[in-house]
Parts: structure tokens; sequence; C-alpha cells
């Protein structure tokens, strides 16, 4: 068994949301310093508990493009699992796809019920 079990304590925390926000495409891309002021500005306001954000890097088909190499950032964050809590990320979504259309940037959007979650202290 792992030592770190005995200090382990697990509850079930609502509905964790996983937001990952492609950049973009061409030289229209969506730069860092936008991202980071969409987080501050949509993001961090209607969630101010806290989230976690990952930069990744990507890549997919498309038939317009070709092969699109990307940043994605992943944005989590959790909350209660309500209609107000469901709300607040879909006007995230609306607001992103608004600001970035000229880059053809996109969000989706993966809920994710019934999480437990492990702290190790």
């Amino acid at each position: 068994a792992f030592p770190a079990l005995a200090q382990m304590e697990e509850r079930g925390e609502g509905v964790w949301y996983r937001l990952h926000m492609g950049t973009g495409v061409g030289n229209k891309a969506v730069s860092t310093d936008l991202i980071r002021s969409f987080i501050d500005g949509e993001i961090t306001p209607r969630f101010p508990e806290g989230l976690t954000i990952t930069e990744a890097r990507g890549q997919w088909k498309s038939d317009e493009y070709g092969v699109i190499r990307e940043r994605t950032i992943l944005v989590d964050l959790q909350c209660p699992v309500t209609e107000e809590c469901a709300a607040k990320v879909d006007a995230i979504a609306k607001a992103y796809v608004e600001r970035f259309k000229a880059a053809k940037a996109s969000i989706y959007i993966r809920r994710i019920q019934g999480v437990a979650t492990s702290l190790y202290y």
C-alpha cells in the first residue's frame, strides 16, 4: 500500500468542467496575452474560488486548411450541479467565440459529473 493513502480524504465535489480553448488558425491566432486577458475578465469573475490553467499543443485536420497545429488552453473549474453554474460556463463559451471569431478560435467544454477528489497532505 502507498503511505500517502492513509492521509487521503475523498469527497464528491459536484461537477467539473474542462474548457478546451483553441487559439485559432494561421496568422490570426489569438495571442497568449489576449487569452490571459479573457481568463481574467470573463472566467475569473464567474469562478473566483479558483481554476486551473494548462497550456497544451495539439493538431487537427481541416478540409479548408489541412493539418492545423495550434496552442490549446485547458481551463478546469469546479462548481455545484446547478443551473446557475451551467449558465456561467455557457456564457464563457459564447463570449470566447464572439471575441475570437476572427481567428476561427473554438471552445470545447467537457462536463464531468461525480468526480471524487483525492487530497494528499
